[in-house]
């Protein structure tokens, strides 16, 4: 019989989801505005910055996953890791944005570096456990989905606010970019803490129905995961098309700014937070009408629909992002929201099939290893997207300390703005045709009789 999670520990592990929001977005849409723009840090040693904590990522979040599914505690698996992740994690994300201002080079590049580490290092102690958490509440099919709904819901709401940080950090009410965005830092820790807490105190963790778990090493565990055909198939179709939506995303406001306003960074700002809310909102909006969706015709044709909806709306951005009309950037946005709404939703609910898929294979259960593989995933595809941000800003010949651009860096930056996130689009969903966890293939798996929550 299907177990299900009570209302209220739905929202509550819901709520928990929020800090994901400034964790991964906010830390991707203000760094180079922050510390390139504002800072003078040249964007390939920022690079350089998100590829050293990639690789750090690598390690830390499947060790994080296999010590939250062998840790045996009276309060559960999960919840003491979550505890001391949202602290640690709250300090550190405050520390990134206050690094001393006139700092030469070399030092501004070593606290970036330093800080960043700290935090990423905190922010998967916490998002670790808690993702494990949620495939835990419920071994439903279709509820796996509606479960989900709750956490994209609330990191919605959440998103509302990441895309106004900039245009704040602008108002005259600061003295500067850099005091704006301390500010800014606190206010989001705060609202760290207290969502974060609300997923570790309100959900209970049932411990009676876990399974004994052997003594398996670690890089035994990685190397069954590493080569699970299925988790594969998975990532690919995932990195494809998240991807080339991180990289435009980073390169969104440089093309607003240095396109649409011809280097006017405040009406910019207001334009491009203005449009972001109307995407989150359209967003969440879809995410009801997404999960209905997918119990009727089945995850993976909901999500090649999500995938077609991105490719169309991504190469809409070369002919609405227009200087002379700036509002046709509210048709894009529109456009997205339903597509990345999808894609989001139904990756978290697809990973929860991956677990009982594993153990049918092994014979082991490994939520936290399953969770900590598609969140570094997640975390590869942002850290890359800023990567490849700073090389195509480079290659562009795109100049920050210019008040305007030329147009042949802008049209440079345009054409990659449209492209790269269709082909990837295109490419995910001709590769999820092939996709095996349908709906009757995980009732197969689990009348087999072994797969247990």
């Amino acid at each position: 019989m299907s177990k299900s999670p009570k209302l209220k520990e739905k929202i509550a592990w819901g709520i928990g989801g929020m800090p994901e929001v400034f964790y991964v977005w906010g830390v991707q849409q203000l760094i180079y505005p922050i510390y390139n723009i504002a800072l003078g840090l040249s964007p390939a040693l920022i690079g350089i910055v998100i590829g050293i904590r990639t690789l750090w990522d690598a390690f830390t979040d499947p060790f994080m996953g296999h010590l939250s599914d062998r840790l045996r505690t009276r309060w559960g698996r999960r919840k003491p890791f979550m505890l001391v992740g949202i602290f640690a994690s709250a300090f550190a994300f405050v520390a990134v944005w206050w690094a001393p201002a006139a700092l030469p080079t070399s030092a501004l590049f070593s606290y970036l570096l330093v800080s960043l580490l700290i935090f990423t290092t905190a922010s998967t102690i916490y998002f670790v456990p808690y993702l494990a958490l949620g495939y835990e509440l419920t071994d439903d099919f279709n509820g796996r989905t509606a479960l989900q709904a709750y956490r994209f819901a609330f990191m919605k709401i959440g998103s509302f606010a990441v895309p106004w940080l900039y245009f704040i950090t602008q108002l005259d009410i600061f003295e500067s970019t850099i005091a704006g965005m301390r500010a800014l830092a606190i206010g989001a820790a705060c609202l760290f803490l207290v969502s974060g807490l609300c997923a570790t105190l309100f959900v209970k963790e049932d411990q009676s129905r876990t399974i004994k778990r052997n003594k398996i090493g670690f890089m035994t565990v990685l190397k069954q995961v590493g080569t699970n055909k299925t988790v594969l198939h998975f990532l690919t179709i995932i990195l494809l098309l998240g991807q080339g939506v991180q990289i435009v995303n980073s390169l969104s406001l440089y093309v607003i700014i240095y396109y649409i306003f011809d280097g006017d960074k405040q009406s910019a700002a207001a334009l491009y937070a203005t449009g972001n809310s109307v995407y989150f909102i359209a967003s969440f909006l879809a995410i009801p009408a997404t999960a209905w969706l997918a119990k009727r015709i089945g995850k993976v044709r909901t999500f090649q629909i999500s995938c077609a909806i991105v490719c169309v709306a991504s190469l809409s951005k070369f002919f609405f992002f227009s200087p002379t009309m700036p509002l046709l950037i509210f048709i894009v946005y529109l456009m997205m929201a339903p597509g990345m709404s999808g894609f989001n939703l139904l990756r978290a609910s697809m990973v929860a099939d991956l677990v009982d898929e594993d153990q049918f294979q092994h014979g082991e259960r490994r939520e936290g290893v399953i969770a900590a593989i598609d969140q570094w995933s997640f975390k590869v595809t942002a850290a890359l997207a800023l990567m490849l941000t700073g090389l195509i800003l480079q290659l562009s010949g795109f100049d920050a300390s210019a008040g305007a651009q030329t147009e042949a860096v802008t049209t440079r930056l345009r054409i990659m703005f449209s492209v790269i996130p269709a082909v990837g689009a295109a490419m995910s969903f001709l590769i999820a045709i092939t996709y095996p966890l349908t709906e009757r293939r995980m009732n197969e798996i689990r009348a087999h009789g072994d797969i247990k929550v």
